[in-house]
């Protein structure tokens, strides 16, 4: 048989499910009555009181898991009826009256189509249907384009006052080789090189 494995008369898969969802049951009910998880255990069979605590929690997952199941099938069955509603506005033969009106009008079935949608976006997310949204990668993205506009900004700005440099100097008649690196630093001690030699602001 598939559910057994091998042939040293283990019990089917079902049965032992069925098995530990009574025993489950019963640590539940014994917690419930105030004995402890080693009692619980030792009745059970349980090696040692954290079984206990993980049939307990087992238990508790299921009784949450069967309600919540029963309430989507509802909600399910709900959006089937306004779903076959909606579809019948959509397939209707549209009929031109002797004035010329059309019935669907042509914005009712847009509208249904609408509905149509919103109605199987709601199915979706009730049955958990759609494909994660990956973020991460758009948000890297974002990071490094906005990290190359500030280079570019900065780029823009070293050309600013390399312009601004070379302005002074051809007005002041003598070349001066501006550090770069001085700017880009800003140390601010007010030096500048020209000519192989360095100047004090005042001189």
């Amino acid at each position: 048989m598939g559910g057994q494995k091998g042939g040293n008369g283990e019990p089917k898969t079902a049965e032992r499910r069925l098995i530990a969802a009574k025993k489950q049951a019963e640590a539940m009910q014994m917690r419930s009555l105030g004995m402890s998880l080693d009692e619980i255990a030792k009745r059970l069979g349980y090696a040692s009181p954290s079984g206990a605590v993980q049939a307990i929690q087992a238990g508790l997952r299921r009784m949450l898991k069967g309600p919540a199941d029963e309430l989507r099938k509802i909600e399910d069955e709900r959006l089937d009826v306004a779903q076959r509603k909606v579809a019948e506005i959509m397939l209707r033969e549209q009929v031109v009256d002797e004035d010329g009106n059309r019935s669907p009008t042509d914005t009712e079935v847009l509208r249904a189509v609408d509905r149509w949608i919103e109605i199987s976006r709601r199915r979706s997310k009730l049955w958990g249907l759609d494909m994660p949204v990956k973020v991460e990668a758009t948000l890297k993205n974002g990071n490094a384009e906005r990290a190359g506009e500030a280079m570019d900004r900065l780029d823009g700005l070293l050309s600013v006052l390399r312009d601004r440099a070379s302005s002074e100097a051809a007005m002041g008649g003598e070349v001066i080789d501006v550090d770069v690196k001085r700017i880009e630093g800003g140390n601010g001690n007010g030096r500048e090189r020209g000519n192989g030699e360095e100047k004090e602001e005042g001189d």
